[in-house]
C-alpha cells in the first residue's frame, strides 16, 4: 500500500511492525507510473510550516516536487534515506492504546 503524502511531506515511516523501505519504494513507483494527471488524495497532511491543509495532489505534482521520491531519487537513496531517518524517530503517542 502506498504511503504518500503531500509533495511537501514526503512518504511515511517504515519501522512499524511490518514496515519494509523497499516494499514503500516499490509501491510508489507503481503509483507514479500512472497518467501525470491521476489524482491522488491523502489521508492525512501536517501543513507543514504553516500552510493550508491539503488532501489532493497529481502523480505529475510528486513526481516533482516530492522530497523523498521526485524524479531523480533512487530506490538505494532512498532506503538508506528512509532507514537512517526512521531511526531517529520516537513512537507515536497514539500507535499503542491502552487497554
Amino acid at each position: 500500500m502506498e504511503q504518500i503524502f503531500m509533495p511537501d511531506m514526503g512518504t511515511a515511516r517504515c519501522d512499524f511492525p511490518g514496515g519494509n523501505a523497499a516494499t514503500l519504494w516499490s509501491s510508489i513507483q507503481r503509483l507514479l507510473s500512472l497518467p501525470d494527471d491521476t489524482r491522488i488524495f491523502s489521508a492525512h497532511d501536517y501543513a507543514p510550516d504553516g500552510r493550508e491543509f491539503a488532501f489532493e495532489s497529481t502523480v505529475a505534482q510528486q513526481k516533482a516536487a516530492n522530497k523523498h521520491v521526485k524524479a531523480g531519487t533512487d530506490e538505494a537513496q532512498f532506503i538508506q534515506w528512509r532507514k537512517e531517518r526512521d531511526a531517529t524517530l520516537t513512537l507515536p503517542k497514539l500507535i499503542v492504546r491502552p487497554l
